[in-house]
């Protein structure tokens, strides 16, 4: 992995920067794949895409913030702003926030709305994902069958990958038939991934699993 420089973007609020990391390249070497479409690599960092300005607490998309320059690591002391240095680093919303940000209409076309929704399920997985003696806290329960529910409509399952997906979520949400049925006669491309939540479903699985065994 080799960083690039930090991004300094300005909430198009209120203006109070933030920093993002930028990447040059990365790699999925040791990376972990799961059942709900996540990889975790160690050498590729999850970069987040929203965020909740802690001047205003309203939330804006990364990609629309205005950029005001760049902080490269190698840069001595008084070569730009103290505000620069002083920026905190952009961190991924929390479950409380993907569900305040999805109440608040801060996403107003499909596809920011999918990706959001697939964020809330991937931090509500995140809180189980690797203790197996867990469970999703109570508060969360219900909103999480919930994003669930819309994120499956929102899924195109005549795309092979979004049909596994589909299923994979009716799967977690205890509809294994419906997951079953998604599953049958898939690509071949995708049959590696759907044949690990087909058994799960056969076994009446509801909880998020490893896709791929660790070597």
């Amino acid at each position: 992995m080799i960083p690039g420089p930090d991004l300094i973007l300005a909430c198009p609020r209120c203006g109070m920067l933030v920093r993002r990391q930028t990447l040059l390249s990365g790699n999925t070497l040791g990376a972990i794949y799961w059942t709900d479409g996540k990889c975790e690599a160690p050498m590729l960092p999850d970069l987040p895409d929203l965020v909740r300005c802690r001047g205003c607490g309203g939330f804006y998309w990364l990609a629309e913030a205005k950029v005001e320059g760049t902080l490269e690591p190698d840069l001595g002391p008084g070569s730009v702003p103290e505000a620069w240095l002083r920026a905190p680093v952009v961190q991924h919303p929390t479950v409380t926030d993907y569900l305040d940000a999805l109440s608040s209409g801060v996403t107003i076309d499909p596809q920011k709305e999918r990706h959001l929704r697939l964020r809330l399920w991937w931090a509500i997985n995140d809180l189980v994902r690797h203790d197996a003696a867990s469970e999703v806290p109570l508060e969360y329960r219900e909103a999480a069958a919930d994003n669930l529910r819309r994120l499956f409509d929102l899924l195109d399952e005549d795309e092979p990958e979004e049909r596994v997906m589909k299923a994979e979520a009716a799967r977690e949400l205890g509809d294994f038939q419906e997951a079953l049925r998604l599953l049958d006669h898939v690509p071949e491309q995708v049959r590696p991934a759907a044949e690990v939540v087909r058994a799960l479903a056969q076994q009446g699985v509801t909880r998020v699993a490893e896709l791929r065994p660790r070597r």
